[in-house]
This record gives structure tokens, sequence and C-alpha cells, in this order.
């Protein structure tokens, strides 16, 4: 059998079913972990993997067990939970050696008779519409279901491996303990398919939770005799946004984008979503939808950012605004082929010069159009430096409606930087034409001719003026942290940063304000280095261009909200902003916006920021002090010169806000 033949038939979920941890969660949507096997076998010397598109975590499990380091992304949070339990649950467990693993399983023996106990106590109404108006489940499964999400509280208490393996193995079953079926899309279930419902969820969690044990054990004793894994981490839940400190030193990429065929990859693990407590009702899919990559007919919608315009793109989406039948079908176009090229551009980044990127994609068909996602994705990758070296025929596929389509796997090299001689170097730093000419003074490096010309090019293009980066809202949403004076637009900055600076270089803004320069030199790839004098600002650019720690963050506040129920500081004069400060705030937010101002300069914190976790908080809190919309604390007035307020006093909470 040809290579090809076999990547094709190594191109689908269905191998997976039978592997050791792959078989774990049922992804239909995923490839196999032989496709990626024989994928890294084509690059015997990558050490470091991507994938922006983890799914359930095939491409870093096979990786990790290769022992190869490998970053993540993933936005769905079953998925992330079922590549946690792979990548880090089960090595952690494994770790324990047979013994600890079998212990820690043991506590699920009482399973069926633990089910049936919390079942009685069991409060259905948050998630009663699934069974009364929607038919997902049967009530009495439903009841089973959620009370062994009870039990793996109890089960697992103090045990975080633990309880991910355990919420792991639930999810599994939901589906299939469902009136529900997953084949291409969620579709309830027909004919002799209903008779197919797993009615007994101990049975089914049992079932599931005796197969985890034993790839475990299995694991425990490769670790034991010297088996060493290499580290897998999730660097950003967005695949638009990974972050690119690590640019220039990843060796491969591999990946699954989704299709750009209608199906709603949320939408299809809705039913875990439900029972696990990601979301407590399909309205709240919505928001899901908006963080992911926009794939399907239902991501299109007024809360994406305007989309990118490319030739190649608009040649298709052109043709599909004069005969679709929604106008969010071109719309659903434009916008992943905007979407895609974000993604493309920060894995090339990423990649060493010299780095390949291999994607699996099909192609699509709308209203009689046939949408090239192959072709249209080479064309967005070559802005990116990225060079298409060539395609390998996976498998037929067909639309919907019977129309012929394919499956492809695009092969990418990172274009390798020019080489120069060193008399090349020599004289073209040193400007030396010949012995007989003396050598003219050295150039400053970027005080060149290109920098000119590039400057030039700028001030006639200014291309932070075209859409997306005109739109008030374009660029990272910690450009948002704070309201300040005379803040550069992020389209700006994103432009000088990209057009006169390289992935690796510094950029140092002296007068940094909120450090919107630096923060989009680190977003790119760059060093960002921001200074200003104002105490506002310096705590807003340290927040943007730290780590913030969700844990200190969230500690942090904990301590503001305890120092809120203490006492009123004394009364002191107040200052006046265009009127008395009392006149701003409802007496008992006054009071609480005087003891956070106490406890932060208690603390030390509203001085100087020890931590960028310090930081983040502090201009959060300066952010909501006053101005027009309803997050303000205060009446109605300006966001940065705070006039004179206006309407009714409300009283809010410091803390919520």
């Amino acid at each position: 059998m040809p290579a090809s033949a076999l990547l094709g038939a190594a191109a689908t979920f269905a191998q997976n079913r039978t592997e050791a941890i792959h078989r774990w969660y049922p992804y239909v949507e995923g490839f196999s972990s032989g496709f990626v096997s024989r994928l890294l076998a084509e690059h015997p010397r990558a050490r470091s993997v991507l994938d922006p598109f983890a799914g359930s975590g095939t491409t870093p499990l096979v990786a990790s067990h290769a022992g190869l380091s490998c970053g993540y992304c993933e936005v769905n949070p079953v998925m992330r939970l079922a590549a946690r339990a792979k990548l880090e649950a089960a090595p952690a467990l494994a770790s324990r050696g047979r013994a600890g693993v079998l212990e820690a399983f043991r506590r699920a023996g009482s399973l069926e008779g633990e089910i049936q106990e919390r079942a009685k106590a069991v409060d259905l109404s948050p998630l009663s519409f699934t069974f009364e108006k929607r038919a997902f489940f049967e009530e009495a499964v439903l009841r089973d279901l959620l009370a062994a999400v009870s039990w793996i509280g109890g089960a697992a208490r103090g045990d975080s491996a633990l309880a991910d393996l355990l919420r792991l193995a639930l999810a599994s079953i939901v589906v299939s303990c469902s009136n529900m079926k997953r084949a291409a899309d969620l579709r309830y279930r027909r004919g002799r398919e209903v008779h197919e419902v797993e009615r007994s969820v101990a049975r089914a969690l049992s079932g599931r939770l005796a197969c985890m044990r034993d790839d475990l054990v299995a694991l425990a004793e490769t670790l034991a005799e010297g088996g060493t894994l290499g580290k897998a981490t999730l660097l950003s839940e967005d695949a638009r946004e990974l972050p690119l400190e690590q640019a220039g030193e990843i060796d491969l990429a591999l990946t699954s984008p989704p299709y750009l065929n209608g199906t709603n990859y949320m939408r299809n693990s809705k039913l875990e979503l439900l029972v696990l407590g990601f979301i407590r009702g399909e309205s709240e899919l919505a928001a899901l939808h908006t963080r992911a990559l926009t794939a399907g007919i239902n991501g299109v919608s007024r809360r994406i950012a305007e989309p990118a315009r490319f030739p190649e793109v608009e040649a298709v989406a052109r043709k599909l605004d004069r005969c679709a039948y929604d106008k969010r079908i071109p719309a659903l176009v434009r916008a992943y082929a905007s979407d895609m090229e974000r993604v493309l551009s920060r894995t090339a980044t990423l990649l060493r010069p010299g780095g390949a990127l291999l994607l699996d994609i099909g192609d699509s068909h709308f209203c009689g159009v046939n949408v090239p996602t192959d072709e249209l994705l080479v064309a967005l990758a070559r802005l990116s430096g990225l060079r298409h070296v060539g395609a390998t025929f996976l498998r037929k596929r067909s639309s919907n409606g019977g129309a012929p389509l394919k499956q492809v796997l695009l092969r990418f090299k990172k274009e390798k930087k020019k080489r120069t001689t060193e008399a090349q170097r020599t004289q073209s730093d040193r400007g030396e034409v010949s012995s007989a000419t003396p050598p003219r003074p050295r150039r400053l490096r970027g005080a060149n001719r290109s920098t000119a010309k590039a400057a030039r090019e700028f001030a006639r293009e200014l291309p932070y003026r075209e859409l997306p980066y005109s739109r008030r809202n374009w660029g990272h949403p910690w450009h948002s942290l704070c309201s300040y004076q005379g803040k550069l637009k992020p389209g700006l900055a994103h432009h000088l940063v990209s057009r006169f600076t390289r992935p690796g270089e510094t950029v140092l803004d002296p007068l940094g304000g909120v450090g919107t320069i630096a923060f989009e030199a680190c977003l790119a790839g760059r060093r960002g280095i921001s200074n200003d004098v104002n105490p506002v600002a310096h705590a807003c650019a340290r927040a943007k261009l730290g780590r913030p720690d969700a844990g200190e963050c969230f500690a942090l506040l904990g301590r503001l909200e305890r120092a809120l129920a203490g006492a009123r500081p004394r009364k002191r004069r107040l200052p006046r902003f265009n009127g008395e400060l009392a006149s701003y705030y409802h007496p008992t937010t006054l009071g609480e916006i005087l003891r956070a101002r106490a406890f932060f300069l208690g603390e030390g914190i509203a001085q100087a920021p020890r931590s960028s976790s310090e930081a983040l908080v502090l201009a959060s809190l300066l952010h909501v002090l006053h101005g027009n919309r309803p997050y303000a604390l205060s009446r109605r007035s300006h966001p940065l010169t705070p006039f004179a307020p206006s309407g009714p006093f409300v009283e809010k909470a410091l803390v919520p806000h």
C-alpha cells in the first residue's frame, strides 16, 4: 500500500478506538495516533512540536510518548479536559506505580451504590429543559449522570489528577447514555438507534474506568522500566492568540484546523458541556462560539471582529454573495480565512527557519460553489513566509448534497533567512567599495535607505486606517485594560512593530504610557520594554507585559474583599474633580472605594505593584472607578477626564465590578 494510502487510512479517528489512552474519549472529528506517528517519522530531527488545534490531544500525546516537547491550543473546555487528563493526569497517576494506580481506582468499587444514593438528592431544575423540552435525556438517566458528577467530587477529593480522569470518563459516556447520536453532527437517534441508549450510567462508567485503569497500569510499568515522556504544555486556549515567547524555536507544527464545512464543534459537545457544568444552558454556547475560530455558520454573528480581506478569498466569497441563500455563508468564508491567517502568522513566527508545518484540511461546498479551502490556506500561508512544498491526497469525501470533496495534507516550510558573505556584510555595513576609497562612517543598524524607504511607504499607505485595524475594538482585549488619556491606537502600534522590527528583536518605548507599543511587540514575538513616570500607566503596562497568575489575582481579590468588610477609614478631606468626590458615588460605594484605597496603600501596591498579578488587579480597579458605562462604579462621567457626574446615585459593589 502506498504511503499516501496509509496516511489516508489513518486520517480519521477510527484507529484510536482501540489505542491505549487515545480511546478514552471518542473524538470523531480527529485523526489517529498512527497518522501522527507516521508524520513524526518523516521529521526525525524534530524535538519540539506545535498543535494549534489539539482536539482531544492526539498530536501532543503521541509527541510526548515519543519523548518530544509539544505545545498545544484548544478552545473547547471538554477537549481541554480530555487533553489535560491524557497529558498531565495520566502521567501523574502512573508515576505512583502499579499499586498507586490500582489504589486510586479502588475508590470506584462502590460506584453503583454511590450513584443510586446520591441520585435521590440531585437537583434537576437547572437542566430540566434537557428532558422536558429538548428530550436530550431520559429524566432518570440525567439524574444518574448528575449523581456521578457529585460522586466524583467525593471520590477524588484532594486528588486533582484522579478528578480529571474521572471527569473525562464521565464525559466519554454522556452521549451514549443520551437520546442523541454523534455522527458527523450531534443529532437525535433514529429507528433502531433508539434501542442503543445505555441507560445504566454506573455500568457504562465502570466499563470506561476499567479501560482507563488498565491503560494506566501499562503506562506505570513502562515508566518503571525507565520510559520517559516529553512535556506537553497548553500554550493558549485560542490558536489566534498563540503566545510568541518561543519565536523561532519550534521544529514542527502538525495540526488539523476546523474544516470550513458548517460542522458546529461546540454544539457537538454540548451534552458534555451541560452535564459537567461548563455551561448552564444552550444560550451560553454563543459565547463559546465567539472564542473559537469561525468555522461554522452558527459562529457568524455581530460578536466577531470585522474580517481582513484577501484577494483569493474574495474571489470565492463574491460568488457566494450572489447565490447564497443565507448571507452568513460568504461572511463565514471571509471570517474563517481572516482567523486562519492569524493562526498561520503566529505559527510561522514560532517555527524556526526551515521548520515545517503539516496541515490536514478538506475543501467545502456551499450553494453550488466549491470553496477550495486548501488552496486558500496556501495563499494565506504565503503571506507569513510559509512556502508550500506539496500536498498529499488523503481520502475522498462528499458534501451533504453529494458534491465530491477531498481531504489533503498540506506541507509547508518556513523560509530561511538569506545568508550574506562576510565581504557582503562588510561592504554593506561600512559602505566600502574598494581599497582606494576611504571607509565611510559605520551606519547604525536600521538607519539605512531600506528603513527610510519603508517609512515613506508607511506614511503613504497608512495601513492602520484600513479595516480591521481601524476598528475601535481591534486587537487584544487587554489593550482596553484601563482607559488612559492620549493612548496610541493598537492598530498603529501593530503595524509599526511589524513593519520596522523582526521577531526576536527588542523594542523600547521610553514614553510608553499603558504599554501599547511594547505589548504589541510582545504579541508579535519581540521583546517589549515600556517606561512611564505615571503610576497608573506603570500599573497597566506591567499587567500587560508580565504574566499574571489567576491564582495570585483571585487570592489578592480575596484579601481585598476581607478588607472591605472592615471599618471605614477615618473621615478626611477629599479632593475635588469638577465637583466634590462624594458627588460621584453612592455613599456605600464610596466607603468601599476608600477602604480599597487604604488596602492598596497599606500593601504597597498602589505605590509600586510587586508583580504583574498585583498590577492587573490594581489596573482593573482603576478602570472601573469612573466612566460612562455600566461597569463604572461612579455616576455617569467621562472615562478619562472626570467631568462633573450626572444621573442617579446607584449602589455598586466594588469586587464584582
